[in-house]
C-alpha cells in the first residue's frame, strides 16, 4: 500500500557484561521480533555483544576471541531473519578492536566499519536508491549530507536531563540534515559500577518524532520512515546549498566517501504511524495554544511594519462575518493597540444579493465587541446598475452575476482607502490560494494580504482559541465558527438556495434561515483540501500516496470514491489557478507550506495536471 515507506526499528537487548553467548542469544530474539514485523532495518546499540562497560577488559584476548566467535554464530542464524541489521561489536578488526559497527543480513556481512570510518561510509539500496543509510557511534561523527537514514548506535549513560538533550540534539540533526536518525542506546544490564544506562531509543524524521522507548522502558521502538517527505525535504534543504557554494573546499571529504550497494526485498509497507487529519493544527492542547499565538504574533508583526512603512493612517477591512475577514480583522485590532488607536480601524460591511442575517449581525456584533467603527454600505443597488451597463440579465446567476459584487466590494474598500489615507488589509487564506477560490482582482486583490500563509482549518482553531481567552468576544465567534463557510454570492432563498423550516432563534421566537451557497458543497470539504495541500507541498507525496494516507487517516469518515474525487478538484484547481497566485499581494509567510509567488512557490501558469490526474485515474 505504501510503497515507499521504510519500516525500522530500533531496540536495546537486556544482556550481561562480558557474556557474549547470552548477549548474541538476546540480540537474537530481537531480529526473530523484528523479522516478524516486516521490519527492514533494525538498529542495536555500541558494544551490544560485549556489553558497552567491559573497560579494560575490551583488551583481554579471551574477550575479544569470544565476542568474534559470537558474532559470526549471530552472523549465520541471520539467514532465517529477513532484516538487515546494524549493531555494534568488538573484535573484528585489529585496527580497531574497540568499537566497529557492524551490517548484517540474510547470512551476510554487508559491511564491517571500524570507529574512525563511520563518516566515510554510505549504504545504498538498488532497488530503492532513495533508500541510504550512514552510520555514527558519536554526535561528533561527521554526517554524510546525501544520507536518507542515520543509523546512531550509542551508548550514552542516564544522567538528569539526559533524555530532553537527547530530543534536542537528534531533532536537530534530523532537521538540519533532512533526515530520519535512529538513536538506539544501550541499557539494562550494562554495569551499574558508576553510571546507568536506560536504553532510550528515538526514531525521528526531518525533526518529528516519530517513535521512542522512554528511558528504563522495553526498549523497543518501531516506525516507518517516509523516503519521499526524506528526499523532497533534502531538496530544499538549506544544507545541500551550503554543501555544493563548498565543494571545492570539501571535495577531498566527498571523494572519500565509499558507497556500498545492497538489495531487499520490500513488501508493501503497512502504516502504524500516526498521520493526522489536521496537519496544520497541532493536537496537543498547549501546542495548539502555542501555536495560535506564534502565528499572531507574525501577522501582527508584518502588518504593524507594513504600517510603519507607508506611513498609512487606517487599516481598511471588508467585514463578512466570516471566518477570514474575523481573524484579519482581530490582528487589526492587535496592532491598533500596539500603535495606533483603534478608531484607525475602518471596518466596512457590504450587503448584496446573497447576504444573510446571520452574518450581517455577527459582522456589526464582531465589530461592537472590538470598539470598531463599523460602516455599511449596502453595494445592491451598484451591481445591479453595473450589471445593466454591460447588458447582463438580473435574473441570470452565473459567474459574471457572482465576480461583480466581488468586485464592487474591491472597489468599495479601495476607494475607501485613498479617502483615508489607509490599506486595504486582505482577508484570504492560505486553503483559497491554493485553490484560487477568489474573484481575480476582486477580494484576490488588497494591499497586504495577512492570512496569506495561514490555511482554513488553522483559522478556525486562532478564532476559537480567542473566543475561549477573550470572553467578551466568546458568543460572536463561536457563532462564527459554527457559520456554514460560504461568499454568499447567490440570492438569499431562490431557487439556488432554498429556505429552510423556521426554527428558533436565540431570542426564542421562530425565525427563518436559508440554505446558504456552502463552499465545501462546491470544492468538498476544507479539511481533506488542507490535508492533500500539507502533503503535496510540505511532504512531495504523489497523488497515490495522498489518496493513500487520507484513506489512512480519514478511514470511517469519507469514502475512498469521495476523497479521491475531491483530490481530483484539488489538483484540477491547483493546477489551473496559478495565475492568482502568480500576482498575489505581499504577506507574511507563517509555516514551511507557502504559496506566495515572492519566492516560495514558482510555477508557470499554464502548467498541466495531466500528470498527476492520470495517476489518480
Amino acid at each position: 500500500m505504501f510503497d515507499n515507506y521504510v519500516k525500522v526499528a530500533v531496540a536495546t537487548p537486556g544482556i550481561r557484561v562480558a557474556d557474549c553467548n547470552y548477549n548474541v542469544q538476546q540480540i537474537r530474539h530481537l531480529m526473530e521480533r523484528a523479522s516478524d514485523e516486516k521490519i527492514s532495518l533494525l538498529c542495536l546499540p555500541q558494544l551490544c555483544i560485549t556489553g558497552a562497560t567491559c573497560g579494560d577488559l575490551m583488551f583481554q584476548e579471551r574477550l575479544i576471541e569470544s565476542a568474534r566467535n559470537a558474532f559470526y554464530r549471530l552472523v549465520d542464524t541471520t539467514q532465517y531473519y529477513d532484516v538487515m541489521t546494524v549493531l555494534g561489536v568488538s573484535g573484528l578488526s585489529d585496527d580497531d578492536n574497540h568499537d566497529t559497527v557492524a551490517i548484517i543480513k540474510k547470512g551476510h556481512i554487508l559491511a564491517t566499519v571500524p570507529h574512525f570510518a563511520t563518516a566515510t561510509n554510505l549504504f545504498r539500496c538498488d532497488e530503492k536508491p532513495n533508500f541510504s543509510f550512514s552510520v555514527r557511534l558519536s554526535h561528533n561523527t561527521q554526517i554524510i549530507p546525501d544520507t536518507a537514514i542515520i543509523v546512531h548506535l550509542a551508548a550514552d549513560n542516564e544522567l538528569i536531563g539526559s533524555a530532553d538533550y537527547r530530543h534536542t540534539i537528534i531533532k536537530g540533526e534530523s532537521r538540519r540534515f533532512a533526515c530520519g536518525y535512529l538513536y538506539a542506546n544501550a541499557g539494562y544490564g550494562e554495569s551499574t559500577t558508576n553510571t546507568v544506562f536506560s536504553g532510550h531509543n528515538l526514531i525521528y524524521e526531518n525533526g518529528t518524532l516519530l517513535s521512542e522507548s522512554k528511558p528504563f522502558g522495553k526498549g523497543w521502538a518501531v516506525s516507518e520512515l517516509d523516503l519521499t517527505a526524506i528526499q523532497h525535504k533534502k531538496r530544499q534543504n538549506a544544507i545541500e546549498k551550503f554543501e555544493k557554494s563548498e565543494k571545492s573546499e570539501k571535495s577531498e571529504k566527498t571523494e572519500k566517501i565509499k558507497t556500498t550497494y545492497f538489495t531487499m526485498d520490500f513488501a508493501c509497507t503497512a502504516l502504524t504511524r500516526h498521520v493526522s487529519v489536521t496537519p496544520f493544527v497541532p493536537t496537543e492542547p498547549a501546542k495548539l495554544q502555542a501555536r495560535c499565538e506564534e502565528v499572531l504574533n507574525i501577522q501582527t508583526m508584518a502588518l504593524l511594519k507594513r504600517l510603519n512603512h507607508t506611513k498609512a493612517a487606517t487599516i481598511v477591512v471588508g467585514v463578512s462575518g466570516g471566518l477570514d475577514s474575523t481573524l484579519a480583522l482581530l490582528v487589526a485590532k492587535k496592532v491598533a493597540q500596539l500603535k495606533k488607536p483603534v478608531s484607525n480601524i475602518l471596518a466596512i460591511t457590504m450587503p448584496c444579493f446573497g447576504t444573510t442575517s446571520r452574518t450581517r449581525n455577527n459582522a456589526h456584533r464582531l465589530c461592537q465587541s472590538l470598539k470598531i467603527r463599523c460602516c455599511e454600505i449596502d453595494i445592491t443597488e451598484s451591481v445591479k446598475r453595473h450589471l445593466a451597463d454591460i447588458n447582463h440579465p438580473p435574473d441570470i446567476a452565473d459567474v459574471t452575476f457572482e465576480n461583480a459584487q466581488a468586485r464592487m466590494r474591491t472597489m468599495v474598500l479601495m476607494d475607501l482607502a485613498n479617502q483615508n489615507n489607509g490599506i486595504v488589509l486582505g482577508t484570504g487564506d492560505l486553503s483559497e490560494l491554493a485553490l484560487g477560490f477568489s474573484t481575480y482582482n476582486g477580494d484576490h486583490m488588497s494591499m497586504y494580504s495577512i492570512n496569506l500563509g495561514v490555511p482554513k482549518t488553522l483559522i478556525s482553531c486562532i478564532i476559537k482559541y480567542i473566543a475561549d481567552t477573550q470572553l467578551e468576544l466568546t458568543d460572536v465567534l463561536n457563532d462564527i465558527i459554527d457559520t456554514p463557510i460560504s461568499p454568499e454570492l447567490l440570492p438569499v432563498n431562490s431557487p439556488n438556495q432554498p429556505e429552510k423550516p423556521e426554527k428558533s432563534g436565540k431570542s426564542g421566537k421562530p425565525e427563518k434561515s436559508a440554505v446558504v451557497q456552502s463552499t465545501e458543497d462546491i470544492l468538498g470539504p476544507y479539511e481533506l483540501h488542507d490535508f492533500f495541500l500539507y502533503h503535496m507541498i510540505g511532504k512531495g507525496h504523489s497523488p497515490k500516496t495522498i489518496l493513500e494516507l487520507a484513506c489512512y487517516a480519514f478511514s470511517g469518515k469519507y469514502h475512498r470514491d469521495e476523497l479521491k474525487t475531491v483530490l481530483k478538484t484539488f489538483y484540477t484547481r491547483f493546477f489551473s489557478q496559478q495565475f492568482k497566485r502568480n500576482c498575489s499581494p505581499d504577506g507574511p509567510k507563517i509555516g514551511s507550506v507557502s504559496l506566495s509567488p515572492h519566492g516560495d512557490w514558482e510555477m508557470p501558469s499554464d502548467a498541466m495536471s495531466a500528470v498527476w490526474l492520470n495517476e489518480l485515474s
